[in-house]
């Protein structure tokens, strides 16, 4: 009885350091945080700025809540504060990416190939990032290693396949479109994915598969109408067939609406619509994709096309100079991001690439005109 009577305050007081240990730690300072209201959240990080784990539950609250600037600022607080927090970093990139801030998307993939070069998620996060932002060359490199440290992680393989895609290495992005969907065989984004690999690889019937199985997953989804749009407008070979392309078009463009990827189904509509010599609304679809995306070149070209054949010369001629300072813009671009890979370090050219991006689609509101 005299041991058990030593042990039991030894064993006590054991289990009472363990509990304040465990209280201090990054996962209790998690507990202690996730049972805040955001009220006393937003008075910790005030006091305790330098505190990333008060930061990171913030950002992860505002991005839950679709507050998107607020989770990015938050998220930006935690890096400065733990500039080694690896989910912090990835919150960054996520973040960045949606706000369609380019160079802190980047920055913030850099840092995870840095901090985590051997973490297949996170290393998916980088490459899906870099892809995103249009180091595409970057983001093959990273989503071939975050595959091969996780073989089974099919977000990362369906990203490969659309890097692979931009790259026009199809046969490779067949295959990796393949594996994500035998991976996630529920997911309609993986068949999206394999039929643009196929439809590019002028197979189509492999496209309509992999397309139709991905309207039977999710019929109304604007991505899936996009793709399916696509393909119908390749294969139409009646009246009918070309009207329900466009149909499909018209769904995903209401669909898109708002999105970074609103202006696609806008230019495929005009193209319809050229190819049947209706110049009065090929002319209306490509000025929409104008007003979307003042700098889409492909829309530009397009509309100099549809003036021109309408004897609108000296419109077209304007719009032909636009095009060509966009294709002149989209290559300094190009060059600034290649060098940047060559010399990180270069703050001289990180700053020209920001300046020059802030200075782009200086055309007016509302007129595609210059």
């Amino acid at each position: 009885m005299k041991r058990l009577s030593i042990i039991f305050p030894i064993l006590s007081i054991a289990i009472l350091l363990v509990v304040v240990l465990w209280y201090f730690s990054p996962s209790g300072k998690h507990f202690r945080f996730a049972y805040l209201s955001d009220a006393d959240l937003v008075a910790l990080t005030s006091r305790e700025t330098q505190d990333a784990s008060a930061w990171l539950e913030l950002g992860k609250r505002m991005e839950l809540r679709k507050m998107n600037r607020e989770a990015l600022s938050d998220y930006l607080h935690a890096t400065e504060a733990d500039p080694k927090k690896q989910s912090a970093w990835e919150g960054v990139a996520r973040m960045a990416t949606v706000q369609h801030e380019p160079v802190t998307a980047h920055d913030a993939a850099e840092h995870l190939l840095i901090i985590a070069p051997r973490d297949g998620a996170s290393l998916g996060i980088a490459g899906r990032t870099l892809y995103l932002v249009g180091d595409r060359e970057a983001a093959r490199d990273t989503l071939k290693e975050a595959v091969a440290l996780n073989p089974k992680d099919a977000p990362n393989w369906n990203a490969l396949s659309q890097v692979l895609i931009d790259v026009h290495i199809l046969d490779e992005a067949v295959q990796a479109a393949q594996t994500a969907t035998r991976l996630s065989p529920d997911t309609a984004e993986y068949y999206v994915t394999l039929s643009r690999a196929e439809r590019l690889l002028s197979r189509p019937q492999d496209a309509l598969s992999a397309i139709r199985q991905a309207r039977k997953l999710a019929p109304d989804n604007s991505e899936v109408l996009l793709e399916a749009g696509t393909l119908a407008t390749l294969t139409v070979r009646s009246a009918t067939e070309k009207t329900e392309a466009k149909n499909i078009l018209f769904a995903a463009r209401d669909g898109l609406k708002g999105t970074n990827r609103e202006v696609e189904p806008l230019r495929l509509l005009g193209q319809c619509y050229l190819s049947e010599r209706q110049y009065s609304r090929a002319q209306s679809l490509f000025e929409e994709c104008l007003r979307v995306a003042p700098g889409d070149s492909a829309a530009q070209f397009s509309l100099s096309r549809v003036l021109a054949l309408q004897g609108r010369t000296a419109e077209a001629q304007a719009l032909t100079k636009r095009y060509s300072n966009e294709t002149e813009y989209q290559l300094t671009v190009r060059q600034l991001q290649m060098r940047l890979k060559r010399e990180p370090n270069r703050t001289d050219l990180r700053n020209r690439l920001k300046a020059l991006q802030a200075s782009h689609n200086t055309t007016s509101p509302g007129s595609p005109y210059p």
